[in-house]
């Protein structure tokens, strides 16, 4: 039998990658303690994740180079009771690094946390001859600044090696305000779940965002191969991480009042077995009030009430979430979106949707106010989508 072993394991997507590269008994298990288990050693094999990775150490026979270089490991071999630990972190971050053509040398890093991931990708940063490497935590150290003074400097890549911002806690504040460093040029978050964390979302436009979902995949594919002890094509990597990606990924769609995001969404959900989720739909069911009802209590009461569903859903996965016409008039409800959406624009011209009957929309009373909420909107929509559909049919 082989484990992941950690202490939070509900969202963890090991299970999945490690059943798709070959038939293997592989299953999550959350221990508190270590002592019990290890001194079973009723195992095959382990991935090790936080936040173990050290002190998984103290139970092994023998640590491969690199993992005892690194002083971290996350990959455990039984052979007859003798217990090995590799670090397979260190191909995942450079099959990262590679994937997304991050170049590390003569660059300033930036790593955030002192825990195991870090010690891996200072090892890999090392390595790759990066001009400097810097380690902030939340109380300063031996060569480890905090977050507040870390501020006053500046880097080129900043990378993100704690639980910051992971699934359940996805609104934790964030650590620092990486825009401050004027040099920026890449943002990667060791974590996948949610694809977009607040660190990621926080970075101007222009700077490059990685989560760490390939970087999982990659040091899987290496742990499996010392499970099974045989080789796997590399080419797998990449099929796994694609198809676990568009699993994860909602698709979110926004657009005008009338054009046609709840018809195309479901068209959408039952092309690629999504699920379907109407925003509108939710507000209802949770206020036990239609939405004109809604908006006579005021508007401001229903974009409330809008923001929490849009919250609650966001974090979920593999969904098509169609929205509200004015679910971009808050930046929140946007950034929540994008932790696992992408955002498409349904752009229905204006003539055409002041054609459509319109009596239902509390907001839409006459061709003059459909137009109204047509320029009032029309730059929110460009500014939020990540792609627009124009021609499209119903």
């Amino acid at each position: 039998m082989f484990y992941l072993i950690g202490k939070s394991l509900k969202h963890s997507l090991s299970e999945q990658i490690h059943h798709k590269l070959s038939p293997i008994n592989y299953r999550c298990l959350e221990l508190d303690s270590l002592d019990e288990f290890f001194l079973r050693k009723d195992f095959a094999g382990l991935n090790v994740t936080i936040p173990y990775k050290e002190e998984v150490m103290k139970y092994l026979d023998s640590i491969d180079d690199k993992a005892k270089q690194i002083g971290a490991v996350n990959t455990v071999i039984n052979s007859n009771g003798l217990l090995t630990g590799y670090n397979t972190d260190y191909d995942g971050f450079i099959g990262l690094l590679q994937r997304n053509e991050v170049n590390i040398k003569d660059k300033r890093v930036l790593v955030l946390g002192t825990g195991g991931s870090s010690k891996t990708v200072k090892q890999v940063c090392l390595d790759l001859s990066a001009q400097s490497i810097s380690f902030c935590s939340r109380t300063n150290g031996e060569n480890v600044f905090t977050y507040k003074e870390v501020e006053g400097l500046d880097f080129e890549i900043v990378i993100n090696t704690t639980p910051n911002g992971m699934s359940p806690n996805n609104d934790d504040g964030l650590l620092l305000d990486i825009n401050k460093f004027d040099s920026l040029e890449t943002v990667i978050d060791l974590i996948y779940n949610p694809l977009s964390t607040k660190l990621l979302l926080s970075a101007d436009i222009n700077v490059k965002t990685i989560n760490g979902l390939y970087m999982l995949v990659h040091q899987a594919y290496v742990a499996h191969k010392l499970f099974i002890n045989r080789d796997i094509s590399i080419k797998v990597v990449e099929a796994i991480y694609r198809n676990l990606l568009f699993e994860n990924m909602n698709i979110v769609l926004i657009g005008m009042p009338m054009s046609g995001k709840s018809t195309y969404g479901k068209r959408i959900s039952k092309r690629f077995n999504k699920q379907f989720i109407d925003s509108d739909d939710e507000i209802v069911k949770l206020e036990g009030k239609t939405i004109p009802e809604l908006f006579e209590i005021g508007e401001n009461h229903f974009r409330k009430v809008e923001s929490k569903v849009i919250n609650s859903f966001s974090r979920d996965h593999n969904q098509v979430i169609a929205c509200g016409g004015g679910v971009i008039k808050n930046k929140k409800n946007i950034d929540s979106l994008r932790q696992h959406g992408i955002i498409i624009f349904l752009d229905k011209p204006l003539e055409e949707l002041q054609k459509i009957d319109s009596l239902d929309r509390p907001l839409i009373k006459n061709k003059k106010s459909i137009l109204d909420l047509y320029e009032e909107r029309i730059d929110l929509y460009k500014k939020y989508s990540d792609y627009t559909l124009i021609d499209y049919k119903l």
